[in-house]
């Protein structure tokens, strides 16, 4: 890790201290993994860097989760997307795209199933991006906007 081995034991005590925390106050636990590289320079006491860098990712994910704002796609967008049998898909297409992206399950294994297929034609079972449009109107893959609004 770059860390010092006299730190892991204060920095493993932190991470725990922070862990009951959220879990005794029913707060939900958040992992974030970054690299950081850390040069000391002067006077600056490492404790003190490391306290600072938690205390701006903390920050930093909190400014982030209120951002974030799940907009689902409108119900006519999804109802009108093209769904297709399985077993009638071509050879080719199941090579080119060989599983559902959101479930990962090999297409060619559920052949029962309908597939859907995006305007921007990724494709997924039915089941899975419906549940998925219902949460976000963005395509999973390359975040393709659906529509939001509704339409007559």
């Amino acid at each position: 890790m770059g860390v010092p081995q006299q730190e892991h034991k204060v920095i493993s005590s932190k991470i725990f201290a922070r862990i009951l925390f959220n879990v005794a106050n029913n707060l939900p636990i958040t992992v974030n993994i970054l690299d950081i590289t850390v040069v000391l320079l002067g006077a600056a006491q490492y404790h003190d860097i490391i306290d600072r860098v938690a205390i701006e990712t903390i920050l930093f994910v909190d400014e982030y989760r209120n951002r974030v704002n799940f907009i689902p796609a409108s119900r006519s967008s999804i109802k009108s997307l093209k769904k297709t049998r399985l077993d009638s898909l071509e050879e080719s297409v199941i090579r080119l795209i060989p599983s559902c992206a959101i479930c990962l399950e090999d297409f060619a294994e559920c052949t029962d199933q309908m597939v859907t297929t995006l305007p921007c034609k990724h494709q997924y079972h039915e089941g899975c991006i419906v549940q998925s449009l219902e949460i976000s109107h963005l395509c999973p893959l390359c975040r393709y906007p659906m529509p939001i609004v509704e339409t007559d």
